[in-house]
């Protein structure tokens, strides 16, 4: 079949709008967020525990991009700090999205050498939990040394990017015993939803640090079915929004790109 040169742009243009139709739903699902000090509250995000002299608050002292990030400091090994996004402080259940479609959370951590904290430390993630069901709260817990090794020693001095998924080991720190499961394993109902985000520094288990401990978190990116919300922390506004204008995977983008001039070819030629 012979396709003439009008048909030939017409084919290519629809083509090119699929393509960018496809990488405009990739992207479109993240809303970002710049998070500064004074509009951390109203945003929903509250340096919510300290204990044993443990702080936690936006800091410009080190930042993965824009001026700022969410800092933490321990001076002793069983101090804790703790940032928390929803109702973790006034207990009025927002739905932040239902457990059983979270798929995962992301964040980049920095964590200062100079400090004596055991090397297998960084920040925790904390899901504060409501079942409709059975009128129960539970606290789940996400530690590294529970799932990538109390014996593996993290960087020091660089940003590192910390993926949490369902399936990692997470536990309630209320029980007697401990147990570590993957939050499919916990046995709440289908309407059991997050109404609270903790992110925190120390020991959540009864345990001990080891020493102080000084670390930065940035970039927490909150994902579940269909829903991307992704929170930058800057000291001042308008200093460096990393993601400004939606970019597609470049791996995506490449494989359009080669399959399109390979379709243009193919058309040259039987033209």
């Amino acid at each position: 079949m012979k396709y003439n040169s009008v048909q030939h742009r017409t084919l290519l243009t629809v083509l090119c709008t699929l393509v960018w139709c496809v990488i405009g739903i990739h992207t479109a699902q993240a809303a970002i967020i710049e998070v500064l000090p004074e509009t951390q509250y109203e945003l929903g995000w509250v340096p919510y525990r300290s204990i044993n002299g443990g702080y936690t608050r936006i800091s410009p002292s080190c930042h993965l991009c824009g001026d700022g990030s969410m800092g933490f400091w321990l001076p002793e090994g069983n101090s804790q700090a703790e940032y928390v996004f929803g109702s973790g402080k006034d207990k009025n259940f927002t739905n932040l999205g239902k457990l059983d479609e979270f798929t995962s959370l992301s964040f980049y951590w920095f964590r200062a050498s100079t400090f004596t904290a055991d090397n297998s430390h960084i920040p925790n993630i904390k899901f504060y939990v409501y079942d409709p069901d059975t009128g129960l709260e539970h606290l789940f817990i996400r530690a590294h040394e529970y799932n990538e090794g109390a014996n593996e020693d993290v960087g020091f001095n660089k940003w590192y990017q910390q993926t949490v998924t369902v399936d990692d080991n997470w536990f309630q720190p209320y029980l007697t015993a401990k147990d570590l499961r993957d939050l499919d394993d916990w046995g709440l109902s289908s309407n059991a939803y997050i109404y609270a985000l903790g992110i925190s520094a120390g020991p959540e288990d009864g345990g001990n640090w080891g020493g102080t401990y000084l670390g930065w978190v940035d970039l927490v990116s909150l994902n579940f079915q269909n829903q991307e919300t992704i929170w930058n922390f800057n000291f001042t506004t308008g200093n460096g929004n990393c993601f400004s204008d939606p970019i597609p995977e470049p791996a995506t983008i490449s494989l359009l790109a080669l399959g399109l001039t390979g379709l243009a070819y193919r058309l040259r030629k039987r033209h």
